[in-house]
């Protein structure tokens, strides 16, 4: 395990800061607060359970793009859509 996550910084997609990282910094891999104040955590790292995501959560348009899940600028746009 440690050995994917080594690969993984090596290439840059996993960084030393929190919330920057592609298993914690995107809309598709973290935890939501509840409308009742708990908390529901979100790994659709495969781009068909992403699709179904946000799907689930209305999102439409080219956010809902799952070709376009690890483009910066979808990352950044869907984080302040679903308010994380």
């Amino acid at each position: 395990m440690l050995n994917l996550v080594m690969a993984a910084q090596a290439i840059g997609v996993v960084g030393e800061t929190r919330g920057t990282s592609i298993l914690d910094g995107s809309p598709w891999s973290r935890c939501y607060v509840t409308s009742d104040n708990g908390w529901l955590s979100v790994q659709c790292l495969e781009p068909k359970f992403y699709a179904a995501f946000l799907d689930k959560l209305g999102v439409t348009g080219d956010d809902a793009s799952a070709l376009a899940q690890a483009a910066a600028a979808t990352v950044a746009a869907l984080t302040r859509k679903l308010g994380a």
